[in-house]
Parts: C-alpha cells; structure tokens; sequence
C-alpha cells in the first residue's frame, strides 16, 4: 500500500479526477494507512523540521508516535491505565517532545472511557482538539462509551447531549458502531423515547438495525419500572417482525424486565399485544426505509405510536366492563392469546389436546396459534415469567434460535421462577445439560428468592446444594438469609455463623433483619438487633433509619386511649431504647456516601488509576475470603444445626472444631443423622400485663433429647479414652445409651458383635486414636484402602467394585489351584496312556479374568479403573510350575497369557486417564498403586505405562495454549520434556478431535515426543488437516510445505484429490481420525467447516501445482491433472490476444521453472489482463512439461476437459516439440484402440492435430462400426 504525496508526479497525472471533491467535503483528513508508512512519515517530518538549535536526548533509536500506540494499547490490556497516561504525557510529550497523532488520544479515551473516567476523557478529548487533531469514528465510539460508563449518569449524560449536538454542526456522519455507542448512553442515563429517537437517525442515515440494536432498546425499557416489560414484549415483537434473531443478550434482558418491570394498565396490555396489528396499519404509518441491501424493515413511528400510547381516562368500572366486553370479542374471533397466570378453572380437553405446552406470549408474536382466552393480571414475577412460557418454554424458545443458556440466564430464571427445591432442580439439571459453572451469585439468587417466600428451611438446603458442589459463600449469601429469619434465635444463630467464618455483617444484613421485625411488631426481637449493631460498630444508612422511623410510630388509626395492643403497647418503650441509642451511634446520609464516592473519583481520575486499585482490594477480598473458607463451611453445619425443623425431622451436622477445653476429644469427620422428632403440644399461656413489659420472656421449655452420637460422645455414660486397649472394655466404656454407635461399625452399639470381644473391644474404640481410625477404615474401606481412597471419595459404584473384587480373589484362587495342579492326559482329553506328567494349561485362568475384565469394562468411570487395577494385581501374581508340560497355544503359557491380560488392562486405563473426567489426585493414586505391583522379569517393561499426564499439567496446559512451542521446561534447574507414549499421543488427538479443539491439537503434535518416531509422523502428517478444520485454510497449506520433512511429499492421489475438494468446496468429512487415510473413506459424509470460505481458484492452482512440485505419485496420477484440469475449464472462456498467447508462452516456462523449492510465484501483471485464461495456461504449461517428462496414461480424459477451451488445447501442441507431438499422438492412438468407447474422441482430435487425421485413418476403418 503506497501514499501519494503531492510531490508523486504519478499522483498529479493520474488521479486529478475527483479532487476537487475535498473543497467541499466534510471530512478532509484521512490519516489511516498501515503502521509502515506512518513511520516513514513521521521519519521524514523528523528530518526536515529537525532544529539544529536544539539538542536532542536520544538522536538514535528514537521512537515513533505508533510505537507509544501500541506500548499504551498494551498497558490498557494488562490494566495498567495509570502507567499508559505516564508514557503518554511524561516519556512522549515531555521526554521525546513527539507530536501526537489521532490514535494516541483515541485508544487513551477508550481505557479512560471503560474505567468509569469521565472528566479524564473529555480533557483527552479537548486536548486533542487544541492540537489541531481530527477525532475519527473510533475516537466518538469511545467518548459515547464514556458516558455511558459515568459512575454519574447525570453528568455523562450532560457530556454526550453536548458532543451529539457538537456533531450535528459539523454534519459528521456516524457510523453504525457509533450510533450503538449513543444508543448505550441514552439506555443508561436518559429513557426510551431518546433512544427511539436515535434509531430513526440511524435508519434515515441509511444504517442497519442489528440485534445490538434491539439490545440497547431492551435496557432502555428497564428504566420504565411500571410498564417496563410490557413495553420490552413490544420491543421484542418488532424484533421479530423486523427478521431478527435474538442472542442470548437479548433473552437475559427480557428476562431482567419480567423480573424488575411491571406490565401497567392491563385493558391497554392486553389491547396492545394480543390484538392484531391491522387496527394500527389504517392510521398512515409512514416507514422509514433504510439504504441497505437487507430487506427486512423496521417500522420505526409504529413502533414509537404503539410504545407511547396512553390508556384511555375511564374509571375503573368502566375499565373492566369495556375489558370485558374486549375479552368477548377477542373469544369470538380466531386470534392467538394467553391464559391467565392464576386460572383455577381447567380448560377443555379439546384445547389440552391441541397444544402439548402451556401457552407463550413469545409463539404469539411468532404468528403461531394457542389457546383463546385473555390475558389476565401479572403482579408478581412468577406471572410475568409465565407470559412468555415459564422457564421451560423460555428455555425451548432459546434452543431454537441455536442458544444455550449461560449463568446469567440461570441466575435470571432463579429470580423469576417460584421458590422451591423443585425450581432448583430444575435449575441445576439445564446447568449440567448446557455445562454451565454455577457460581455463588446464583446460589444467593436461589437462597433470596427462597427465604422471602418464608421457607427459612429451603434456603439452609441450598447451602448444601453449594458445599456438594464446592461453592463458597459470601456475604451476600448471608444476607440472602437474613431476609428469611423472622424469629430472634435465627437472627443471632446467623450472626454468630459470620462471625466464626470471619465475615462481618454489613448495614444491608442488618437492614434486612430489622424489616422482618419490624413487620412482625417484635420489638424484642428488634433491640436485640440494634445491640448487635451497636457491638460490632456497624453504623446506620438512610434506609435504616427510615425503617426505625417508622417501627418508633403508631399505625395511623390505632388510638391507645380507646383499645389496647399488647404488641403496640410496646412501641413506648422501644422510643426510649431508639433515642438513647441514636445518641451513641453515628449514622451516614446517603448524600455523605454520595460524597465520599465522587471524592474518591474525583481523587482517581486526577491519578488515572481508579480500576487498579479496585483491582488491588478484590484481589485482597478474595485472599481473605479463601483463608477462611475451611472455617466458613464448618460454621454453617453449626448454623443448620441450630434451627428447629417444623415438619418433624431434623438434620444433625455435627460441627468440625470442638472447643479444646471442654472436650478432650473432636471429630475429624462429619456426620449426618436424620432423626424424628416427637410431636410437644404447646400450651397457650396467658401472661400478665407486667410480664409482657419486660425484655425477656420465657413462654414455652421442654426438656432437652439425646441425638445418636458416637459412644465416646455419649453425655449419658462417661468415656475413658485409651490408644490401642483391645483386650476388655475400659472403665465403663462398655455402657451405652439408646442412642450410641459403634465407631467402627458404624451401627448402634447393641448391634455391634465386637462391642466387647477380646482380642478387638469396639466399645474403646475413638477417632483420636490412629489405631482405632485405622481399624475404621479398613472395616468400612476394605480392599479400597489400598487404593489410599479416603471414606468422603467412596459412593455405591466403588462399593459395588470392592465387593466384585473380593468375590473375584476368591474365585482365582480357586482357579489358579486347579492350574497348579495339572490335569491327566486322560482328563486333558488326550489318548496317551501310561505317560509320566501332568498337563498346566493357563487357558481357564484366563477366560475367567477376560471375563470379570468385561464386566468391569461396563461398570462406572472409577469403579471400572479400580476392578481394573485390582484384579491385575491378582494375576500378575501368578506363575508356572517349573517343568510341566503346556499345550502350543498363547493362553496356556501363564507368562504370556498375563502380558496380554496387563497390556488389556493399561490400554483400558489409559483410554480412561485420558478420556475421562478423573480428578488428578484420583489418576495419581490409581498410578502410586500400579507402581507398587511386583512385576516379574518378563514384564518390567510394562512398569512404566501407567505414567499419564493429567490434563492440568503445567509443561501440557502451556503447550496446548500457546504458550511453550518447544515442549520442554525447566523448573529450579529441573528440565521437564514433553515425552509421551504413542498410545497416549492417539488418545490426546481422538480427544480434542471429540471437542473440536484443532489448534490446541496441531500445537501439541508439532512438540510432543514418543518412542516411535515413524508412527508419530504418521499422525503429525495430519496437522493440514486439522488446521483446515479450524477453517484457516491458508495456513493449512503452508503446513503441507515446511522447509524440512513435507507432508505433501508424503501424498497419495486419493488424499490430495480429497484435500483438493476441501479447498474447493470449505467442506470436509466428519470423523475422527488418526491416520492419514481415513479422510479419504468413501462411506463418510461431509459437512461445511465452520467461518470457512472455499478457497480462491489462483490459491488452488498454486497448492496443485506445489504438489506435484515435491510428490513424484501425484504428479504421475493422470487423475490428480484431471481434476485440475476441469477446474480451470469449468467454463468457456473467450481465447486471449495472439500477443497474449505468444508472450504466455516465456512466461508460464519461467514461473514454473524458477519454483524455488515449492514456493510459486505468479505475476499480478500475469492475472491482470486475463486472469481466468493465465491460470488455464499456467496448468496448461504443467501438463506440456508433463508430458515432456515421459508418457501419461490414460489422456484421453485429461484432453477431455478442453472441450470448452479448444484455443487452450491448441497452445499445448504449439508449445510441444515435433518428435514430442508425433509419440504423443502415437500414444494417443494406442490408447484409443485400447478403448470402447475411443471412437467419441475421433472428431475432437482430428479437429485439434492436423497431424492425427493420417494416423487414425487405420483406426477409422477399424471404428466404421462405432
């Protein structure tokens, strides 16, 4: 790309037309080149405004303007904003003295603009501006961004109304991306109406509406909160009709809108969007068409006519009787609308049958048709979330657009839904289903919308929802239940579980707890809150204040000289308690929090680091919250366990930290019991105007019950704890109650047939000690313990393994006995009598372990490796009697028999180290118990197999990223290669085949090391074709061509022809591969490669002709030059200029004979006159030196493909020698007498070679019968 300056003379004598365009023309400054030519610029400037006068710092190496462009971009990226300004305005402007350019300014106002920075940016931007610089698109982009981003959406919106009117009178054009911008800023700072507004600029402009678009559109509805979601189920409907499709952007909006919005007046909800849209069309709607090549529209003044219309003024029994007569006329016509939300009344048979799902308002803006009857009210956001058909109909909705849901949409849908378990299980099965991370953000969704719906229960459920699935808590899952704590005992219970897990409650924990109680008059309940607060030193917002305001007052008609309120009454003396305890306790305004913001803004934006040091206090938020997130999990068992269950079962989580003085001895585990709990009538009391005065009350006890416990827990009997007493029960150790367990057993006591055995006494038995933990262990693990699997990894699948191994030794013993002993000739079935010897035939041995190998291959992922590695240390145990006779077959040898059976075994657990989800703690333990396997002589080579790296190793995770294209590493002086066995390499490359991860594929192949080096080049070879599948077929074929070991040297022609068609046509065959010749299967069926496009037909030429360059088979193949051939003569091309021709032929001859190596090089002067016909003639010269080189066989369909271009056919036999021509035409006429069908042929050769017609004259009298 060149840049004509006034001085080209080419410039004055060739591009004058036009130029008097630029007096008149609003933009006259258009700087964008490429960063080449900008440094020359800068360069040259530099040269000839250079002050001799003036010293300069550094003469050499100086750098340029875009090289302070890139060092800023790069600082941005990294969150070094602060550090981006400093090289701007310290080493640029101060120390280089450099004049700046637009782009320094621009990409600084982009970082400013997405760190919140407003005034930062506009005084960038004015800077600018004094400079004399023209801002561009990306530049307004940017200071749009910036507004909408203003912690202060007043102030950002004050900014961008004045740079959209300093726009309007310089008349510049925005671009699409530009209006976007806008549209942001008005959907976060200003309301509907602006943004619609901004559309119709957009569409008069002739810009396109996208589905970024209606995204800002949708956001902009969240500001209405009383008619919000009606008008997103508008926005929508437009949308729809406008041939959008929405992203998962715009579904987790609507969504937002069901949950913060309103529908407003239901009689114009319902008119507006159930009724047909013909009732507007007759009102002259004008449409605003834009000037694009899409042809869907949006009518943009129907729209805003159906947005902004009023309900009529009726009152509100004319209101429902005109709703009701509209309802009729709606059932009376064959229109599509909802069924009310709460209908109680089963609909007819005949509709359910019609419709296998609830109805949608998203399927009636589709124009598809459901169940007639009318739309009724929607208060809460279950009923709106039902309008557009719930969770499920709204998740088959995103389905068929081709979207899956992510945690935003979950966390959307737990707000929306109805509170229960049901609703989370729902939850959790689309999580797993669409493999979405759960975070705690949707957990404390879960537990909020849970705890305000009074289930104080199912919230602490969901808290082992997130222990089971390692999630821990915050804050805000704490004053999620806090909204659920409506008794005093759970409010304390919870502030005494944040305590130990080391978070301190904030105002908004104790907001909530103080609107609970004030809503159930609990002014005891409520001091006792205001105590907390004022011991821990949280002080009171606005809203707190406002909440004691009103619990400190009377109801309005309540007159305590008329009647009396026990529960009012009390309202005297919490007054006093509020005023003395306001006195102590400063309070903050929110205009002090305001304050304080917008002075640590203001602060941040003077050092330009306002997102570093957010960045700094999360990251320290997150260290402390993970040093105590051990102490958080063991604290919530307290706090479940410390609430009375009313449905008559109660959850016992036995807490892990006792307190070491009160109790000698503490759990290392955790235990679960579900006990019933006895029904205790309660009797009502009356208590005495005085008694209800005072601060505490006691109005119900009942003696405390003894839960099941361990026997050295029993608070009936005391427990003398000793190490390893096995011979009698100590002291009174022997004595337990209903509710004792056997600490081995794991069983009540009385059950226990150990309890006070000699030799093993389980009633002394304990945690503290190793011995008994290891007794426990064996007794509950059994052979598992080998396997170092602790009793928290064991479920019913390795259970199940552990008890078929134990049958399975069992049985092979019995087995191998009867190997050693032998069999008879007789019993053997042999007809030798009186021969001395026994027969030792492994064969049974090993049909009996083949078959316990199948089962386990069938069970679960853990328990199959577990059978796997437990019956291969039986076997591999196993030996041959010295000197017996064995039969020729490879099973009767017990030594060979058992190199097969363990090469069976580590191929299956590779496969599953490989392929399966295992946890790298779990592959390490399955390979420390191969390790210790006794391996005879004849099998040491296999101790080695097992060594798997786990998916997470830091050599593999950085080569498959990028990050190391070496594949060694070395760590503290350690050199780490990345080596692996040629089976593991095979199930890496089917694995991320499976997951369509090619480019982590070819990196990992192009480093990775293996004992093979041939059979791993076989699977190297396929890297072209993997990057192919990453759709990136320019660099697919520079991997066929590297500067050593080509792999197109190594081509058949089946494989080039089936690479050639996935150039061609961007397609290629779906399987997996491993070898190269599986893509060429003809049975396989082919699917388009995803963001590919077929290649360009000058690429193809230049990839066949690089073939043929290097492989000697594709450039024998007569079909390979057929394919090509028919490619370059898919059509009739019109014969080129004899001047053309004639040149062509020096130079094909000189492009082909100068490939250097197999790089081509073509001309564009070439292409530029002919471009079709130069490439035709460039394969053309191919074939002619082809054909020099020796005989092609068949070539009566190569010649075939110039029917079209018989000029083209006529060049070759000019470029060939006579003595060539003549044995080629021999050859020819061989092949035809070769031939049945070689009289077709005749005519078309005879009117190509004069020559041919006195040779083929015997073969015409021969073919007269043709």
């Amino acid at each position: 790309m060149t840049v004509p300056t006034e001085s080209d003379p080419s410039d004055r004598s060739g591009r004058n037309f036009g130029s008097l365009s630029t007096d008149i023309s609003s933009r006259r400054l258009f700087r964008k080149s490429n960063p080449e030519i900008r440094d020359l610029r800068q360069n040259d400037g530099d040269d000839e405004e250079e002050d001799p006068e003036r010293p300069h710092r550094r003469p050499v190496g100086r750098n340029t303007p875009y090289w302070y462009f890139l060092k800023c971009k790069k600082l941005i990226r990294e969150n070094k904003l602060h550090e981006a300004l400093d090289v701007f305005s310290k080493d640029m402007l101060q120390e280089e003295r450099l004049q700046p350019e637009e782009f320094n300014y621009t990409v600084l106002i982009g970082g400013c603009g997405r760190a919140g920075l407003l005034k930062k940016t506009f005084k960038l931007y004015n800077d600018m501006k004094k400079r004399g610089l023209e801002a561009t698109d990306a530049t307004y982009t940017a200071l749009f961004n910036a507004c909408a981003e203003s912690p202060s959406k007043q102030a950002g919106l004050q900014q961008a109304l004045k740079l959209e009117q300093e726009l309007r009178r310089k008349n510049y054009p925005l671009s699409t991306i530009t209006y976007h911008a806008l549209l942001k800023t008005h959907a976060y700072t200003n309301h509907l109406q602006a943004c619609i507004h901004t559309i119709k600029e957009m569409l008069q402009n002739g810009h396109v509406v996208t589905q970024e678009t209606f995204h800002y559109l949708l956001m902009s509805c969240l500001k209405d909160k009383e008619t919000g979601f009606r008008l997103a189920l508008q926005v929508w409907r437009q949308m729809l009709r406008s041939g959008i499709h929405p992203d998962s952007k715009n579904y987790n909006l609507l969504l937002r809108t069901a949950r913060d919005c309103g529908i407003g007046n239901r009689a114009l909800a319902t008119r507006v969007l159930l009724s047909p849209d013909l009732k507007y069309e007759g009102e002259g709607v004008s449409h605003v068409k834009s000037n694009s090549r899409y042809k869907n529209l949006i009518d943009i003044d129907f729209l805003e006519r159906q947005l902004f219309i009023q309900p009529e003024p009726l009152s509100d029994t004319l209101q429902d009787s005109r709703y009701s007569e509209e309802e009729e006329s709606y059932r009376g016509k064959d229109s599509t609308q909802l069924v009310p939300v709460r209908q109680t009344i089963s609909l007819p048979v005949d509709s359910l049958a019609d419709s296998s799902s609830a109805p949608n308002l998203l399927d009636v803006f589709e124009g598809k048709r459901g169940c007639v009857v009318s739309l009724c009210a929607v208060d809460r956001v279950s009923d709106r979330l039902a309008l557009i058909g719930g969770a499920e109909g709204f998740l088959e909705k995103m389905e068929a657009n081709r979207l899956s849901p992510d945690i935003r949409t979950l966390t959307l849908l737990a707000d929306t839904m109805e509170p229960g378990f049901k609703s989370l299980q729902t939850l959790l099965n689309v999580a797993k289903q669409h493999k979405v991370k759960l975070d705690v953000a949707f957990f404390n969704s879960v537990i909020r919308r849970t705890a305000r719906a009074g289930d104080l229960e199912g919230a602490k459920m969901v808290l082992s929802v997130m222990r089971q699935r390692h999630v821990n808590v915050d804050v805000q899952t704490f004053g999620s239940l806090a909204l659920g704590c409506e008794r005093e005992k759970d409010a304390l219970q919870l502030l005494k579980t944040m305590e130990e897990a080391g978070l301190k409650p904030n105002v908004q924990v104790f907001s909530a707890l103080i609107g609970i109680a004030t809503r159930k008059l609990d002014y005891i309940y409520l001091k006792t809150i205001l105590k907390c607060m004022s011991t821990m030193k949280v002080w009171p917002n606005e809203v707190i204040i406002r909440q004691l305001e009103f619990a400190s007052q009377y109801p309005p008609n309540y007159n305590q000289y008329k009647s009396r309120n026990n529960y009012l009454i009390q309202i005297d003396g919490f007054r006093g308690f509020y005023q003395n305890w306001l006195r102590y306790m400063p309070a903050e305004s929110a205009d002090d929090e305001q304050a304080e913001l917008q002075t640590e803004m203001d602060a941040a934006e003077g050092e330009g680091e306002l997102t570093e040091s957010q960045r700094k206090q999360r990251a320290a938020a997150r260290r402390f919250n993970s040093r105590k997130k051990d102490k958080t999990s063991s604290t919530l068992s307290i706090f479940l366990m410390c609430t009375t269950v009313d449905n008559g079962e109660i959850i016992i989580l036995s807490d892990d930290e006792d307190d070491k003085e009160d109790c000698d001895i503490s759990c290392n585990e955790a235990s679960v019991v579900i006990v019933e709990a006895e029904d205790v009538k309660k009797n009502d009391c009356v208590l005495s105007p005085s008694a209800l005065d005072e601060d505490l009350v006691v109005t119900f006890s009942r003696r405390a019950e003894v839960l099941p416990h361990a026997r050295y827990d029993c608070p009936v009997h005391p427990f003398l704890a000793t190490d390893c007493e096995v011979g009698a029960p100590v002291a009174e150790n022997k004595l337990f109650c209903d509710q004792c367990y056997c600490y081995i057993c794991d069983k009540l006591a009385s059950l226990c047939e150990m309890w006070c055995h000699k030799g093993l006494c389980h009633s002394n038995s304990h945690k503290r000690s190793d011995f008994w933990s290891h007794q426990r262990n064996t007794a509950l693990l059994g052979r598992l313990k080998s396997f170092d699997l602790t009793l928290s990894e064991i479920d019913a699948h390795l259970r199940h393994a552990e008890a078929m191994l134990q049958s399975f030794r069992q049985e092979l013993s019995a087995w191998f006995l009867t190997f050693q002993k032998g069999k008879s000739f007789e019993e053997y079935g042999l007809k030798v009598y009186n021969q001395p010897g026994r027969i030792h035939d492994y064969t049974e041995v090993y049909e009996f372990v083949s078959s316990f190998l199948n089962k386990a291959d069938k069970q679960d992922g853990r328990a199959a490796a577990v059978m796997n590695l437990g019956a291969a240390e039986d076997f591999i145990r196993h030996f041959h009697v010295t000197g017996a006779l064995i039969p020729q077959s490879p099973t009767s040898n017990a030594a060979e028999a058992k190199a097969v059976l363990l090469k069976r075994v580590i191929s299956s657990l590779q496969r599953q180290m490989v392929m399966a989800d295992f946890t790298p703690e779990f592959i390490h333990k399955l390979q420390e118990f191969y390790k210790r396997f006794s391996f005879p002589h004849e099998l040491k080579s296999l101790r080695n197999r097992l060594c798997v790296r786990p998916w997470d190793d830091v050599l593999l995770v950085s080569v498959l990223k990028g990050q190391n294209v070496s594949g060694v590493r070395t760590d503290k002086g350690k050199k780490d290669v990345l080596i692996e066995q040629f089976s593991i390499v095979l199930l890496r490359t089917e694995a991320l085949q499976q997951q369509h991860r090619y480019k982590e594929l070819c990196r990992y192949l192009r480093v990775v090391q293996t004992e093979d080096p041939k059979l791993l080049q076989q699977v190297q070879d396929l890297i072209p074709f993997f990057t192919s599948m990453e759709g990136d077929f320019t660099s697919a074929m520079h991997r066929f061509f590297p500067s050593v070991n080509a792999p197109a040297s190594r081509l058949t022609p089946p494989l080039f022809m089936t690479y050639f068609y996935i150039f061609k046509f961007a397609t290629a065959p779906k399987l997996v591969v491993s070898q190269h010749d599986q893509i060429c299967f003809p049975a396989v069926a082919w699917e388009p490669i995803k963001d590919a496009k077929p290649m360009m037909l000058a690429e193809l030429v230049k990839f066949a002709l690089r073939v043929q360059k290097c492989c000697s088979a594709v450039y024998n193949d007569s079909q390979c030059w057929t394919i090509l051939l028919k490619e370059v003569n898919s059509a009739a091309l019109p014969a080129p200029s004899p001047q053309f021709l004639l040149e062509a032929k020096d130079r094909v001859n000189l492009i082909l004979l100068n490939m250097n190596g197999t790089n081509i090089y073509i001309p564009r002067f070439f292409l530029e006159v002919y471009p079709d016909q130069a490439l035709l003639l460039l394969v053309t010269g191919a074939l002619r030196l082809r054909i020099l080189n020796g005989a092609l066989t068949p070539a009566l369909t190569l010649l075939s493909t110039f029917q079209e271009n018989v000029w083209a056919q006529e060049w070759l036999w000019e470029t060939l020698s006579v003595e060539r021509l003549g044995s080629f035409v021999q050859e020819i006429t061989q092949e035809m007498e070769n031939t049945t069908d070689g009289g077709n042929y005749v005519p078309l050769l005879r009117a190509i070679i004069p020559t041919l017609s006195s040779s083929t004259e015997s073969w015409d009298q021969q073919s007269s019968g043709y």
